[in-house]
Parts: C-alpha cells; sequence; structure tokens
C-alpha cells in the first residue's frame, strides 16, 4: 500500500507536488496549534473556574473578618453571580449553610441547620464523591489547591478554605462543575474548527501560490527551450533573482546553449569547408576527365597530363579525407591513445634523421639538450605533430631550406620547437593558423600544396597531452611553433 502510495505520488507533475506538500505542511501546522489551542483551553478555563472559586472564598473570609454575621444573604451575594454550589460551616457554634445546585439545574436553598443533624463528612449529604485520581485530566498544576468530586455522573471542582475568627472556626468548601467549563471548551473548539477550514483552504491557496513562484524560472527555462531550434540556437534565459539553485541552473543552461550554439557553428563551418576544399579537387578531376574523352584518346601528350594530374588530385583528396576522418574521430572523443613514459630527444632525432635523409638539400639543425627529457604522452602522435610542423616550414620556405629543431627543459616543462627560415606569418593571422581549412594569404599561396587541417591537427594532440603552444614569427625572416609539455 505504501509502495503504491509513493509510486503515485512520484508520478505527479511536480506542481501539484509542492501543492500537497505545502498544503499538508501548513494543514498540519494549523490542526497542531488548534489542538494545542484546545488542551490550552480545557486547562485555561478550569484554572479559570478555580480562580473565581478561590476568589469567591477569599471574599467570604473578608466578609467574616469585617465583623460581619455571615448570613445566606451575604453569602448568596458574594457567591450569587458565580453560580458555585457551597457548604459553608461554623464550626465553634456548629451551623452549616448550603445552596447546592440539583441535577436539573434547580437551586434548592436549605436554611442553616445544627451540624448535628448533618453526617460526619456533609459531602456525603449530597453524594460528594471525592475523585482525586483525575486530577491530571484537567491539565492544571499539581500544585493548585483543589479537589475533584463526582455527584450524579458528573464531575465538580472544589476549592476547600478553612480560617478563625474570634475563636470561631470557620470551614468554606465551594463547588462547581466541570460541565460549565465545558461549554466554555466547545465555544472554542467551534470557533477554531471555523478557522482551521479556512486555514486549510489559505493553506491550498498559499501553496499554489508558492508553487507558481518557485517554479516560474522552470518554466522560463521550459519556454526558452521550446523556442530553442537548429535554425535558432540565440535564445537564452534571462537571469535575475537571488543566488539560488535555480539561477544556477540558468546559468548552466545558458552555458550549455552557449557551447551548443558554438559547436553548431564549428561544426556548420566544418562542413561548408570542407565541402569547398572537395569541390576543387572534384572540378578539376572532372575537367582532366572531360580532357581525356575530348582530346586525349588520340593525343599521347594530353593524355599522360591529365592522368598525372588527376592522380595528383586524388593524393590531394586522399590525404584531406584522411584528414577530415582524424579530425571527426577526435571530435567524438574516439580516438584511442596510448600514452606512456617517452623520450622527446629520441623522438626529434628520429625526424631530424629522417628528413636529412628524404631531402639532402633541407639544412637540419638539432639544438636540444643533452639531458634525456621523458614526459608522458604517445609517441606516434606527437612524432605526427612535430611532422606537421615540419611540412608546414618546408612548404613556406624558400630554396635555402633551413629548418631547427630544438628542446630545452625549464621550470619543469619540456619546451619543443621547429624553427624554420621562411616567408613568415603576419601578426594578426597568428590567432587563426590553428582554425580549419584556414590557409595564410590564399591567393598568394594558391599553388603551395595543403588543405588547411594539419595544424588543427596538431593543435587537438597538444591539447590532449595538456600542453600549450606559442607561434613566433617576422614576415620575412621565418616562423617558430613552440610546444610546452609538463616533464613526467
Amino acid at each position: 500500500m505504501m509502495n503504491r502510495i509513493k509510486n503515485g505520488f512520484n508520478n505527479i507533475p511536480i506542481v501539484k507536488k509542492i501543492v500537497i506538500l505545502y498544503g499538508a505542511l501548513f494543514t498540519f501546522a494549523i490542526v497542531a496549534i488548534s489542538v494545542i489551542l484546545l488542551i490550552a483551553a480545557r486547562g485555561i478555563g478550569v484554572g479559570v473556574t478555580i480562580s473565581a472559586l478561590q476568589n469567591c472564598s477569599e471574599s467570604i473570609e473578608s466578609y467574616v473578618m469585617s465583623g460581619k454575621g455571615l448570613t445566606e444573604d451575604a453569602i448568596d451575594s458574594i457567591i450569587g453571580s458565580s453560580y458555585a454550589d457551597y457548604i459553608i460551616e461554623n464550626k465553634t457554634e456548629g451551623k452549616v449553610f448550603f445552596n447546592i445546585k440539583t441535577a436539573s439545574d434547580e437551586r434548592e436553598y436549605i436554611m442553616p441547620v445544627d451540624r448535628k443533624r448533618l453526617p460526619e463528612n456533609i459531602e456525603d449529604e449530597f453524594d460528594f464523591n471525592i475523585k482525586e485520581d483525575n486530577r491530571e485530566l484537567f491539565w492544571v498544576p499539581d500544585n493548585s489547591d483543589y479537589t475533584v468530586y463526582t455527584r450524579n455522573g458528573l464531575d465538580f471542582l472544589c476549592v476547600q478554605n478553612e480560617f478563625v475568627y474570634n475563636g470561631e472556626v470557620y470551614s468554606v468548601k465551594l463547588f462547581k462543575t466541570v460541565l460549565d467549563n465545558m461549554f466554555y471548551i466547545k465555544y472554542i473548539a467551534s470557533k477554531l474548527l471555523y478557522i482551521d477550514i479556512m486555514g486549510v483552504l489559505f493553506a491550498i491557496l498559499i501553496s499554489i501560490y508558492i508553487s507558481r513562484v518557485m517554479l516560474k524560472p522552470v518554466r522560463k527555462i521550459r519556454e526558452t527551450a521550446e523556442r530553442i531550434s537548429v535554425e535558432d540556437l540565440t535564445q537564452r534565459i534571462e537571469i535575475s533573482g537571488p543566488d539560488d539553485e535555480l539561477k544556477e541552473l540558468s546559468i548552466t543552461f545558458n552555458s550549455m546553449i552557449d557551447r551548443l550554439e558554438s559547436s553548431f557553428e564549428q561544426q556548420s563551418r566544418f562542413v561548408s569547408d570542407a565541402s569547398h576544399e572537395l569541390r576543387t579537387p572534384i572540378s578539376v578531376i572532372k575537367g582532366y576527365a572531360n580532357l581525356i574523352n575530348r582530346w586525349g584518346k588520340d593525343d599521347p601528350e594530353i593524355l599522360q597530363e591529365a592522368v598525372n594530374n588527376i592522380l595528383e588530385e586524388t593524393d590531394h583528396m586522399s590525404v584531406m579525407i584522411k584528414n577530415l576522418l582524424f579530425l571527426a574521430r577526435s571530435d567524438q572523443h574516439r580516438m584511442h591513445i596510448q600514452k606512456q613514459p617517452m623520450s622527446l630527444n629520441d623522438v626529434i632525432n628520429d625526424i631530424a634523421g629522417d628528413l636529412r635523409v628524404t631531402d639532402e638539400k633541407i639544412k637540419v639543425i638539432t639544438d636540444i639538450c643533452e639531458e634525456d627529457i621523458i614526459i608522458n604522452g604517445d609517441p606516434d602522435l606527437i612524432k605526427q605533430m612535430l611532422w606537421i610542423y615540419t611540412e608546414n616550414a618546408i612548404k613556406y620556405t624558400g630554396d635555402e631550406k633551413i629548418i631547427t629543431y630544438g628542446l630545452v627543459k625549464k621550470d619543469g616543462y619540456a619546451l619543443v620547437s621547429v624553427r624554420d627560415n621562411g616567408c613568415g606569418i603576419k601578426e594578426e593571422e597568428i590567432p587563426h593558423i590553428f582554425d580549419r581549412f584556414y590557409r595564410v594569404d590564399k591567393s598568394r599561396n594558391k599553388n603551395i600544396p595543403g588543405t588547411g587541417l594539419g595544424l588543427s591537427i596538431a593543435k587537438w594532440i597538444v591539447d590532449v597531452h595538456n600542453g600549450t603552444v606559442n607561434v613566433e614569427s617576422v614576415v620575412g625572416q621565418g616562423t617558430e611553433f613552440i610546444t610546452k609539455f609538463k616533464i613526467d
């Protein structure tokens, strides 16, 4: 049963949950306060009754102490408005005064009688029986001087006082039924019932208002999310109000949309650039194919020229597609990276040695420290990064090519550098050279082969190794790529 209730509660909307929780909380608080007030009212009523009886007893004592004779009229004038029953006895003279309320709620006046005509316990004459075991039911402090009697099935509170005046001993016992006090309690209970009903309705309205106020930021998030689409990623949630969890959620949501917008723009730019870059070699291949179809079949020179160019463009497309796949896998975090302790000295020496063998016209200089520098990295990726720097240096350097590899250790980091003596890069273009498909001065370098993806791959390799890359270049003098890795 409890599981069904719990599952049912979990399946209802948040607004209804808040209404139920706050409504239940307010209702419980109102009912609890009402119960406490009702209990307190009972105790207060009993306390007021006892206090009134004690005041009447003290008034009688004061009347006697003033020297006036005790008569039935005098007693009735003092006690009559309190509607209390009494047994007042002058023990010295043996006189007893009675005024007892009967079960029919009619007053029975008895003239003073001789004490000898009454039983030893005068209360027995009217069937008053002590009921001391019920004192705690009245919620009155234990130090209150009162006694509980029963008569005809009703409970009575009794206050007793005994004093001496002019050698005469007086005993005053005042009785009042608890039933009289219950009318006061019933009155309070009826008023509290109305208050509880109004309070519950008010609690429901308050809970609905609170739910709307609390969920207002959530509604804004929902409305903003509904307006977001592929065509419009500019929507943002208005951030205001106190620094609470909902404001943090709004900030997080806006940050997520910022990243999505940036990624989408990057992806759109990537697709656009890739389409543009692939269109050129395809157009070239198609052009030479048409050339072969028209004249190359019968002309060996034209045929050979067309085949060579088609093969060249095919190789260019193959490299571009390979790089595109590499970047696509890296964007999707599907690249398998095998980091291990590796020597940067060995990698640089291997690349320098391969370059010397590959092209003897290139002057290769290695300026690396003698100490073996070890980092935690993927040897293949680090070597690929250095080859990208090297190929970039070869393409943008004139006939007298000088490529210098450097390696130094500084403040716990390894600085790997590749410097050339080429044409250099303008300062305003340096921040963009790692962008995909970006090529410096395309009009001037249109005859230089390349896809514009190499440096993007190199930058990704640096990032996955938690490194940084800095580019220093002077137009007409050359460019230097300085990559910084933390030493293992």
